[in-house]
Protein backbone atom coordinates (compact mmCIF):
# COMPACT_ATOMS: atom_id res chain seq x y z
CA UNK A 1 0.00 0.00 0.00
CA UNK A 2 0.79 4.00 -0.54
CA UNK A 3 1.35 4.11 3.47
CA UNK A 4 4.45 2.13 3.15
CA UNK A 5 6.16 3.45 -0.08
CA UNK A 6 6.52 6.65 2.43
CA UNK A 7 9.49 5.14 4.43
CA UNK A 8 7.21 7.44 7.59
CA UNK A 9 7.84 4.52 10.60
CA UNK A 10 8.18 7.45 13.11
CA UNK A 11 4.95 9.47 11.92
CA UNK A 12 1.53 8.45 14.10
CA UNK A 13 -0.80 9.99 11.49
CA UNK A 14 -1.08 9.80 7.90
CA UNK A 15 -3.14 12.57 5.89
CA UNK A 16 -4.41 11.86 2.49
CA UNK A 17 -5.87 14.73 0.28
CA UNK A 18 -7.60 14.02 -3.17
CA UNK A 19 -7.84 16.74 -5.27
CA UNK A 20 -10.12 15.95 -8.18
CA UNK A 21 -12.29 18.61 -10.71
CA UNK A 22 -15.54 17.18 -8.87
CA UNK A 23 -14.68 16.85 -5.31
CA UNK A 24 -12.18 17.09 -2.33
CA UNK A 25 -11.80 14.40 -0.31
CA UNK A 26 -9.69 14.28 2.89
CA UNK A 27 -8.96 11.00 4.74
CA UNK A 28 -7.10 10.74 8.35
CA UNK A 29 -5.11 7.61 8.57
CA UNK A 30 -3.55 6.62 12.09
CA UNK A 31 -0.61 4.15 12.27
CA UNK A 32 -0.39 1.26 14.61
CA UNK A 33 2.98 0.31 16.50
CA UNK A 34 3.17 -2.57 13.41
CA UNK A 35 2.41 -0.05 10.90
CA UNK A 36 -1.12 -0.96 9.97
CA UNK A 37 -3.43 2.17 8.73
CA UNK A 38 -6.92 2.69 10.58
CA UNK A 39 -8.97 5.19 8.63
CA UNK A 40 -10.36 7.13 11.56
CA UNK A 41 -11.69 9.88 9.40
CA UNK A 42 -13.03 11.12 6.03
CA UNK A 43 -14.76 13.88 4.52
CA UNK A 44 -15.92 14.74 1.23
CA UNK A 45 -16.92 18.34 -0.18
CA UNK A 46 -17.79 19.57 -4.10
CA UNK A 47 -14.94 21.25 -5.71
CA UNK A 48 -14.53 24.78 -6.78
CA UNK A 49 -12.11 26.21 -8.85
CA UNK A 50 -10.35 23.20 -10.21
CA UNK A 51 -10.60 21.39 -13.58
CA UNK A 52 -8.78 18.58 -14.74
CA UNK A 53 -6.73 18.67 -11.98
CA UNK A 54 -5.47 22.09 -12.34
CA UNK A 55 -6.19 25.44 -9.80
CA UNK A 56 -7.89 27.79 -12.15
CA UNK A 57 -9.44 30.24 -8.92
CA UNK A 58 -7.07 29.77 -6.26
CA UNK A 59 -9.57 31.51 -3.69
CA UNK A 60 -12.66 29.18 -4.94
CA UNK A 61 -10.23 26.29 -4.52
CA UNK A 62 -8.44 27.00 -0.88
CA UNK A 63 -11.86 27.49 0.04
CA UNK A 64 -12.91 24.31 -0.88
CA UNK A 65 -10.04 22.22 0.54
CA UNK A 66 -9.82 24.20 3.52
CA UNK A 67 -13.49 23.26 4.53
CA UNK A 68 -12.57 19.62 3.41
CA UNK A 69 -9.46 19.76 5.73
CA UNK A 70 -11.18 21.21 8.48
CA UNK A 71 -14.63 18.41 8.27
CA UNK A 72 -11.74 15.76 8.69
CA UNK A 73 -9.95 17.97 11.81
CA UNK A 74 -13.31 17.87 13.49
CA UNK A 75 -14.14 14.17 12.67
CA UNK A 76 -10.88 12.82 13.83
CA UNK A 77 -10.46 15.25 16.49
CA UNK A 78 -6.97 15.59 15.06
CA UNK A 79 -4.97 18.73 14.15
CA UNK A 80 -3.62 18.34 9.95
CA UNK A 81 -0.85 20.17 9.70
CA UNK A 82 0.77 18.00 6.40
CA UNK A 83 -0.76 16.43 3.83
CA UNK A 84 -0.03 13.73 1.22
CA UNK A 85 -1.35 15.04 -1.80
CA UNK A 86 -2.15 13.40 -5.34
CA UNK A 87 -1.42 14.61 -8.52
CA UNK A 88 -4.59 13.64 -11.33
CA UNK A 89 -4.06 16.76 -13.27
CA UNK A 90 -4.28 15.87 -17.60
CA UNK A 91 -0.74 17.24 -17.53
CA UNK A 92 1.25 15.11 -16.47
CA UNK A 93 4.29 13.26 -18.54
CA UNK A 94 5.92 9.94 -18.58
CA UNK A 95 9.11 9.59 -19.93
CA UNK A 96 11.33 7.06 -20.09
CA UNK A 97 15.72 7.49 -20.29
CA UNK A 98 18.41 5.88 -19.83
CA UNK A 99 21.94 6.87 -18.72
CA UNK A 100 25.01 5.65 -17.56
CA UNK A 101 28.00 6.38 -15.14
CA UNK A 102 31.57 4.93 -14.37
CA UNK A 103 32.04 3.24 -11.26
CA UNK A 104 35.48 4.09 -9.20
CA UNK A 105 37.71 0.85 -9.94
CA UNK A 106 38.41 -1.77 -7.72
CA UNK A 107 34.95 -0.51 -5.65
CA UNK A 108 32.01 -2.81 -5.89
CA UNK A 109 28.41 -0.09 -6.75
CA UNK A 110 27.08 1.70 -3.74
CA UNK A 111 23.63 3.30 -3.26
CA UNK A 112 25.14 6.24 -3.77
CA UNK A 113 26.35 5.39 -7.20
CA UNK A 114 22.67 4.40 -7.87
CA UNK A 115 21.51 7.67 -6.55
CA UNK A 116 24.09 9.73 -8.59
CA UNK A 117 23.22 7.68 -11.55
CA UNK A 118 19.71 8.46 -11.33
CA UNK A 119 19.94 12.37 -10.50
CA UNK A 120 22.17 12.61 -13.63
CA UNK A 121 19.20 10.85 -15.64
CA UNK A 122 17.16 13.50 -14.01
CA UNK A 123 19.45 16.84 -14.63
CA UNK A 124 20.40 15.53 -18.26
CA UNK A 125 17.06 14.75 -19.80
CA UNK A 126 14.45 16.32 -17.75
CA UNK A 127 13.09 19.00 -19.89
CA UNK A 128 13.35 22.78 -18.09
CA UNK A 129 9.88 23.56 -16.39
CA UNK A 130 8.98 20.15 -15.52
CA UNK A 131 9.08 18.94 -11.54
CA UNK A 132 9.84 15.47 -11.08
CA UNK A 133 7.10 13.66 -9.25
CA UNK A 134 8.50 9.87 -9.47
CA UNK A 135 11.85 8.75 -11.21
CA UNK A 136 11.98 4.28 -10.98
CA UNK A 137 14.47 2.76 -11.90
CA UNK A 138 13.08 -0.32 -14.08
CA UNK A 139 16.36 -1.99 -14.52
CA UNK A 140 19.84 -1.59 -14.59
CA UNK A 141 22.88 -2.52 -16.53
CA UNK A 142 26.31 -3.38 -15.65
CA UNK A 143 28.71 -3.09 -18.28
CA UNK A 144 26.53 -3.68 -20.91
CA UNK A 145 24.63 -6.60 -19.02
CA UNK A 146 21.13 -6.22 -18.82
CA UNK A 147 18.59 -7.65 -16.40
CA UNK A 148 20.46 -6.66 -13.27
CA UNK A 149 17.46 -5.39 -10.26
CA UNK A 150 19.57 -4.44 -7.84
CA UNK A 151 23.42 -3.79 -8.42
CA UNK A 152 24.75 -2.67 -5.27
CA UNK A 153 27.68 -5.08 -4.07
CA UNK A 154 28.45 -5.88 -7.88
CA UNK A 155 31.96 -5.01 -9.11
CA UNK A 156 31.72 -3.32 -12.57
CA UNK A 157 33.14 -0.09 -14.49
CA UNK A 158 29.63 1.46 -15.93
CA UNK A 159 26.34 1.39 -14.59
CA UNK A 160 23.52 1.99 -16.58
CA UNK A 161 19.99 2.04 -16.02
CA UNK A 162 16.59 2.71 -17.71
CA UNK A 163 14.40 4.98 -15.30
CA UNK A 164 10.48 5.75 -15.93
CA UNK A 165 10.26 9.79 -15.09
CA UNK A 166 6.50 10.92 -14.07
CA UNK A 167 6.50 14.92 -14.27
CA UNK A 168 4.06 17.88 -13.88
CA UNK A 169 4.60 21.73 -15.36
CA UNK A 170 6.35 23.36 -12.56
CA UNK A 171 3.36 26.34 -12.62
CA UNK A 172 0.67 24.04 -11.53
CA UNK A 173 2.81 22.67 -8.53
CA UNK A 174 3.36 26.10 -7.63
CA UNK A 175 0.08 26.87 -7.90
CA UNK A 176 -1.04 23.94 -5.46
CA UNK A 177 1.53 24.64 -3.15
CA UNK A 178 0.32 28.72 -2.94
CA UNK A 179 -3.49 26.87 -2.32
CA UNK A 180 -1.99 24.63 0.23
CA UNK A 181 -0.38 27.20 2.27
CA UNK A 182 -3.79 29.35 2.20
CA UNK A 183 -5.12 26.26 3.85
CA UNK A 184 -2.16 26.51 6.65
CA UNK A 185 -0.92 22.81 5.55
CA UNK A 186 1.97 21.91 4.23
CA UNK A 187 3.20 18.94 1.57
CA UNK A 188 4.48 15.82 3.00
CA UNK A 189 4.43 14.13 -0.41
CA UNK A 190 3.13 14.33 -4.27
CA UNK A 191 1.60 11.60 -5.84
CA UNK A 192 0.81 10.98 -9.18
CA UNK A 193 -2.81 9.73 -9.22
CA UNK A 194 -2.14 7.05 -11.79
CA UNK A 195 0.70 5.46 -9.66
CA UNK A 196 -1.60 5.36 -6.18
CA UNK A 197 -3.98 3.62 -8.06
CA UNK A 198 -1.61 1.17 -9.38
CA UNK A 199 -0.41 0.48 -6.06
CA UNK A 200 -3.52 -0.04 -4.36
CA UNK A 201 -5.00 -2.82 -7.05
CA UNK A 202 -2.82 -4.42 -8.85
CA UNK A 203 -0.83 -7.10 -7.31
CA UNK A 204 2.88 -7.80 -7.52
CA UNK A 205 2.78 -9.50 -10.75
CA UNK A 206 0.86 -6.82 -12.44
CA UNK A 207 3.16 -3.98 -10.95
Amino acid sequence: MLFFHLKLQKKTYLNLLDIGSSKIAVMVVRLSENQNPVVVATSCVPAKGIQSGTIWNSDEAAACIGEAIHQAEVKADHEIKSVVVNISSNQLRSIYLYNEVSIPKGQPVSTMDVQRLVDNIITQHVPAGQEVLHAFPLGYVLDKNKGQTDPRGVYASTLGAHVHVVTIPEEQSMNLLKVLDRCYVSVLMKVATPYASALSVLSDEEK
